[in-house]
């Protein structure tokens, strides 16, 4: 048959039939894949194998074999444009999605990846605008963090990325009635007990108070701010949560805010105040008088 010359639908058909379900040796398909290279589809012919493929799964085998040949092979961008289109509005299955979340199990997005995705998502608004989930998922979520703690990294990383964030007041009101019974007395995550109800010891005075201030500066301790800039005098706060140890190496005076953030994680905050070596090398002032 001349060189370029299309087949007739008639004798394509007739192949077909006859290649139906016959395997082909692997220096047969070695053969084929060589003849191919560099040759590109006609759109129609895609659509067709495209078609033909449609409600077919591949073979553990096969996808092995297809994951073994694609590795560490670099896509150019149009390619990568191309999947990404045919891939866009796709979902997938409970099934599918159950294995990559198994896959990315212990792995870390590499420097240059974050990059790239900091580098996509520029100028677009974030997922979380306007984007509201469904209940069945809010619940799926929430079955899923049950009983999770964060690390200390992850608290301080939120902690830093929404100081200086103000609430809109309508955001304040949910909040405030979302909470309304929920988090009282012992449904408070932070229930010690009843401890707060403890009656401090005698040595507890708003001189000896004073003093402790006095010895810091005026400063809080942890974000610097000075008390004349305070809508209310400093917190003196137990550095081991215990308001039976009044001694001043135990103190320290914060601002409402950080007193605030000292009531979670109270392990990470007392080991936190040891490292910057104010727990057990504090600089000794006589408290017996204030200057």
């Amino acid at each position: 048959m001349p060189k370029g010359k299309p087949l007739l639908e008639e004798t394509k058909r007739k192949i077909s039939l006859t290649l139906k379900n016959r395997f082909f040796s692997i220096d047969t398909r070695r053969k084929i894949s060589l003849a191919l290279i560099g040759r590109s589809l006609s759109e129609e012919a895609r659509r067709k194998m495209s078609l033909v493929r449609k409600g077919k799964h591949r073979s553990e085998e096969t996808k092995r074999k297809i994951s073994t040949a694609l590795k560490g092979r670099k896509f150019s961008e149009e390619t990568k444009r191309k999947i990404s289109l045919t891939h866009k509005g796709m979902g997938h299955s409970e099934e599918t999605k159950k294995k990559m979340a198994l896959l990315r199990i212990g792995k870390h997005h590499s420097e240059e990846t974050k990059r790239k995705m900091s580098e996509a998502h520029k100028g677009k608004s974030p997922r979380g605008v306007g984007f509201k989930h469904s209940k069945e998922t809010k619940r799926k979520m929430s079955e899923a963090h049950k009983g999770k703690k964060l690390p200390i990294k992850h608290i301080e990383k939120i902690r830093l990325h929404m100081k200086g964030y103000k609430f809109s007041e309508e955001a304040k009101r949910k909040m405030s009635l979302s909470h309304i019974g929920l988090q009282a007395g012992k449904k408070h995550p932070n229930w010690q007990g009843g401890k707060s109800f403890e009656p401090y010891p005698l040595g507890w005075t708003n001189t000896f108070k004073e003093q402790i201030r006095y010895r810091d500066g005026y400063k809080c301790q942890l974000c610097g701010v000075p008390e004349v800039e305070c809508t209310r005098k400093l917190h003196v706060h137990h550095i081991d949560y215990d308001k039976q140890n009044v001694d001043p190496n135990n103190l320290i005076s914060l601002c409402l805010s950080c007193h605030i953030k000292t009531n979670r994680n109270r392990e990470y905050w007392t080991i936190f105040f040891k490292k910057v070596n104010i727990y057990q090398k504090r600089i000794e002032y006589d408290l017996t008088e204030i200057h």
